[in-house]
C-alpha cells in the first residue's frame, strides 16, 4: 500500500500561521455575530443590490417628482432648497422623529438638480415624437402664436394636434425665441427646424410654403391702398404691385386646393352630420366607403353616442379614405391653447426672472404627458446632497 508523507506543520514565520492568529480572536463568536457583520456589508454595498442604492434611487425619484411640482406649479426654482426641503424637514421632525429628517437631507433640490426640467423634457418631446409617428392617420395639425415677453423678446408657441389613443391630443411640444426677426419667413424658418428634428418627413409642405413666399415678396399687406399712400407709389408701379397680389391669392387658391382637391361646396357637413349628406357631394375617392357607412346601423348608433372627434378616428380601420377626408378638417376649433399658453408663459418669465431662459419650464408646465420618471431615474447616476 502506498503511502504519502504528511504535510508539514506550519512554520511560525508562514504566512498561513499569521493569518490564523490573526483570526484566532473570532474563534469564541456564534453565528449571530457574523450574521450581522454580513448584514452590514450588504447595506454598505454601491451596486443595484444594496440598501444604499434603493435608498439614493428613491432620493433621485423625489427630486424628480418635486422638480416636477414645482415646474408645472410655475414656481421659482430656489423654493425647493430655500421653503419646501426645511418644511418637509420640519413636519418630518415633528410627526414622526429626528431619526428620518436624514433620510431627507439625501433629496437634492439645489438649483442646478432642479435643473432636471431638462431631463423630462427631452423625455415628453421623445414621447410626443413617437406617438406622431405611430398614428393611425399619418398627419398632423400645429397652432402658431407668437408674442413677446417681459424681456421684450418675440417668443414663439407651437401647439401640435395628433390621433392617439382614439381621440385627438393636443399637446405643445415646442416654445422658441426668434433671436432676429419676426417675420413670417422667421416663423416658417423655425418651425420647420424644429419639425424637421422632430418628424423629419413631414417638413414638405413648409418648404413648399416658403418657397412660395420667397418668390412673392407682397404677403401680408392688410390694406394696399395704406401701403402705397404710406410709400408714395407712383401709379404705375401701384399696377405693377396690384397684379403681383392678385397673382399671388391666385396661388394661395392652387395651394389650398392641392391640400383638399374636389371637395364639396359644404366640406364640414360630412364631418359633423354625414348621415344626412348627399352621395353625390362626397369626393369620388370616398363614395364607396360612404355608401357602406351611411347604411350600416352599428355605426349610426356609435355616430348618435360618440363624439365627432372619436366616431371619425373609429371608423379609420373601416372606411380608411372617407374617415382621412373628414379628419382633415378637423383642425385645432380656437386659440384657445395659445392664448392660455402666453398666460402660463408671463407668469414663470415675470420681472422678477426676466433672464430666466424659460423654454423648458414652459414646455414641461404645459405639457399633458407626464414625463417617464422611473427611466429617468434609471438614466440618471445618483448622487446623494452633501
Amino acid at each position: 500500500m502506498e503511502q504519502f508523507p504528511l504535510a508539514p506543520e506550519p512554520s511560525e514565520n508562514s504566512s498561513f500561521y499569521d493569518s490564523r492568529n490573526k483570526h484566532l480572536s473570532f474563534a469564541s463568536k456564534d453565528t449571530n455575530y457574523f450574521r450581522s457583520k454580513a448584514d452590514g456589508l450588504k447595506k454598505g454595498r454601491l451596486d443595484t443590490g444594496g440598501k444604499y442604492h434603493e435608498q439614493n434611487v428613491a432620493a433621485v425619484e423625489a427630486s424628480y417628482l418635486v422638480t416636477l411640482k414645482i415646474d408645472r406649479g410655475m414656481k421659482p426654482h430656489t423654493i425647493a432648497e430655500d421653503l419646501l426641503l426645511p418644511v418637509a424637514k420640519d413636519i418630518v421632525r415633528g410627526m414622526i422623529g429626528d431619526e428620518f429628517v436624514t433620510k431627507l437631507s439625501a433629496i437634492s433640490l439645489s438649483n442646478d438638480t432642479v435643473r432636471r426640467i431638462d431631463d423630462m423634457y427631452a423625455d415628453i418631446l421623445d414621447q410626443v415624437t413617437q406617438e406622431i409617428k405611430s398614428a393611425p392617420l399619418p398627419i398632423f395639425n400645429i397652432q402658431i402664436d407668437k408674442s413677446t415677453d417681459v424681456a421684450n423678446c418675440s417668443q414663439l408657441l407651437v401647439y401640435v394636434r395628433y390621433i392617439n389613443d382614439g381621440d385627438f391630443k393636443d399637446e405643445f411640444p415646442f416654445c422658441k425665441p426668434l433671436e432676429t426677426t419676426a417675420t413670417a419667413c422667421d416663423v416658417f424658418d423655425t418651425v420647420g427646424s424644429f419639425l424637421k428634428e422632430m418628424v423629419p418627413n413631414e417638413t414638405s409642405a413648409l418648404a413648399k410654403k416658403k418657397k412660395k413666399m420667397d418668390e412673392n415678396k407682397n404677403y401680408m399687406l392688410s390694406t394696399l391702398s395704406a401701403f402705397f399712400e404710406e410709400h408714395d407709389i407712383e401709379p404705375d408701379k401701384r399696377i405693377t404691385m396690384m397684379i403681383s397680389v392678385k397673382e399671388h391669392l391666385h396661388m394661395l387658391a392652387d395651394e389650398i386646393s392641392s391640400y383638399f382637391p374636389n371637395l364639396p361646396e359644404t366640406p364640414f357637413a360630412n364631418a359633423r352630420s354625414p348621415f344626412t349628406v348627399k352621395v353625390e357631394d362626397v369626393p369620388e375617392t370616398a363614395q364607396e366607403e360612404f355608401i357602406e357607412l351611411i347604411n350600416n346601423d352599428a355605426v349610426r348608433t356609435d355616430f348618435s353616442t360618440m363624439p365627432v372627434t372619436k366616431f371619425w378616428i373609429k371608423c379609420l380601420q373601416s372606411y380608411p379614405v372617407l374617415s382621412e377626408t373628414v379628419l382633415c378638417l378637423l383642425p385645432f376649433p380656437t386659440t384657445y391653447l395659445c392664448e392660455t399658453g402666453f398666460s402660463s408663459f408671463l407668469v414663470i418669465k415675470s420681472k422678477y426672472r426676466s433672464r430666466l431662459v424659460v423654454e423648458d419650464d414652459v414646455h414641461c408646465a404645459l405639457a399633458k404627458t407626464a414625463p417617464r420618471i422611473s427611466d429617468l431615474v434609471r438614466k440618471k447616476q445618483s448622487q446623494p446632497s452633501h
